[in-house]
């Protein structure tokens, strides 16, 4: 039964529109677990309410683009939505790095198996993100692979810092955007520098107050 329907949707959906249909998804799914496992760790009824509101009010505002975008076939284009799958993406790595954080200081996961998993998501998260913005991000092999040892060096360090868990998620997705910032502006010619420039020069500036005005341990 498992392969008759495999072969139908096979059949009706070509490799190249499955893939189109495929990222826009897992990055909405992505974005679902990471969101979900944040809820865990919070403690009061209003503020699960509450997370639970901005959950679906993100999924309608990006669903309802995407259908729009696609006059509802579901088959998005390679560069199109990039805007959207951007910040969608930047919250699932936010996301995911409170939950991992969390976990790694509230429950004593094995750190290792607790990096994997995270990298995991990232990895995903960065190909998705770079399939919308119009990038062959595996045919660019190396920014990816800079990418995972820039993002996995700075989870190791940025883990341990005797700080806010929100600061360290924050520091974490703001390095995954300006790793995937350089790797549009490198790999395509429509970013300008300028919106690069201006780009890292606020989240620089946002990410240096957050850093002195939050409270160290």
């Amino acid at each position: 039964m498992g392969l008759v329907l495999a072969v139908l949707l096979w059949r009706l959906w070509e490799p190249r529109r499955l893939g189109r249909i495929l990222w826009p998804w897992l990055l909405l799914l992505l974005f679902w677990l990471s969101g979900f496992l944040t809820f865990l760790f919070f403690e009061t009824t209003l503020s699960r309410f509450l997370w639970m509101l901005l959950l679906m009010g993100i999924t309608w505002w990006y669903t309802s683009g995407w259908l729009a975008l696609t006059q509802h076939t579901l088959d998005v284009g390679r560069g199109a939505g990039v805007t959207a799958s951007a910040v969608i993406a930047w919250l699932v790595v936010f996301f995911s790095s409170i939950a991992a954080v969390s976990w790694l200081i509230f429950l004593s996961i094995d750190f290792w198996w607790l990096f994997t998993i995270y990298m995991i998501v990232v990895v995903l998260t960065f190909l998705s993100v770079g399939w919308a913005a119009g990038l062959s991000v595996l045919a660019e092999w190396p920014y990816l692979l800079v990418a995972i040892i820039i993002q996995s060096e700075a989870f190791v360090v940025l883990s341990w810092w005797p700080t806010n868990v929100y600061l360290i998620a924050w520091l974490l997705a703001a390095i995954f955007w300006a790793l995937f910032m350089f790797t549009r502006y490198d790999t395509s010619v429509s970013v300008p520098r300028q919106t690069l420039v201006r780009n890292l020069a606020w989240l620089g500036a946002l990410s240096i107050i957050l850093i002195v005005s939050s409270r160290w341990f």
